[in-house]
């Protein structure tokens, strides 16, 4: 498709909402470029009143670069290995979706990976009137309001970040998941990342902290590491950071894992479901 697409912005420090784009048809470069750019900029895109069928979300999730297979495979949707399914779609009596159903910890996705993830694409299938809501927080502006000498402290920092510990949380969530198999234990061993970490097209620099995530800080203390994590995750998420994100059916977010944070919001899974698709992208080493 071709057409000029114009965007409304979502919250003060990020995020905007794009019309005139049909992200079930195929997009010119000279449009996908305009979206492009607007994903660079602001972080977080959303399209409304979207008619994705699997096909088509893939489709337009391969302009954004190549599909990550997610290392939960049970998860994936029937036939299309790159849709993971989330939410509380149950089958004989197991949840087969990936189940999050409190406020829980903010994060980046498959930053426990060497190549943690570019981008997100999540797309609303169902939706539960209320609760069940997705909070970003644009770690990129919360960088910047840190004090100078803050600044100077994390340079060059790491955390260890570790798929067993995120499996741990996730455990907690839902019982009946699979233990955490020695393939993805080789598939995802524990991996070093900067929580300040700078980005690769606009070059500037946020924080990157994922506490479900995070097992210790490289040259601290188990301690110390969590407390470091603690409150720059509070400095991250505080309000004027933060946009919530209130689904309706056929809304499509995409949002940049560079830069972005984001968590779940509970809703009421024994009376409505919650079902999304997602596709993620793969990204580079951070740095």
């Amino acid at each position: 498709m071709t057409g000029t697409i114009e965007t409304r912005p979502l919250a003060d420090a990020f995020g905007v909402e794009i019309s005139g784009v049909d992200t079930a048809q195929p997009i010119d470069p000279a449009t996908f470029g305009a979206v492009l750019d607007a994903f660079h900029t602001h972080g977080v895109l959303l399209f409304r009143g979207q008619h994705l069928t699997p096909e088509a979300l893939i489709a337009f999730s391969g302009n954004f670069g190549k599909i990550d297979v997610h290392i939960d495979r049970q998860y994936q949707l029937a036939g299309y290995p790159e849709i993971i399914v989330v939410g509380n779609v149950i089958e004989d009596g197991r949840l087969v979706s990936l189940f999050v159903n409190v406020d829980e910890e903010w994060h980046t996705d498959r930053c426990y990976m060497p190549r943690p993830s570019l981008g997100s694409l999540f797309y609303c299938v169902e939706t539960p009137p209320e609760g069940g809501d997705t909070k970003f927080a644009g770690a990129q502006a919360a960088y910047d309001a840190l004090a100078d000498d803050e600044k100077a402290r994390l340079d060059g920092l790491r955390a260890i970040h570790s798929f067993a510990a995120m499996d741990k949380h996730l455990r907690t969530q839902d019982p009946t998941r699979a233990p955490m198999t020695e393939a993805q234990r080789r598939e995802a061993p524990p991996v070093a990342q900067p929580i300040a970490r700078t980005h690769p097209v606009t070059g500037r620099k946020s924080l990157y902290v994922s506490p479900e995530v995070i097992e210790r800080v490289e040259g601290q203390s188990e301690d110390q590491g969590r407390e470091l994590i603690r409150r720059l995750t509070e400095h991250a998420t505080q309000p004027q950071f933060v946009y919530r994100h209130k689904w309706r059916v056929g809304d499509l977010v995409v949002w940049d894992n560079r830069c972005m944070l984001h968590t779940a919001t509970a809703y009421d899974a024994d009376r409505y479901r919650r079902v999304m698709w997602r596709t993620t992208i793969e990204g580079d080493v951070p740095y």
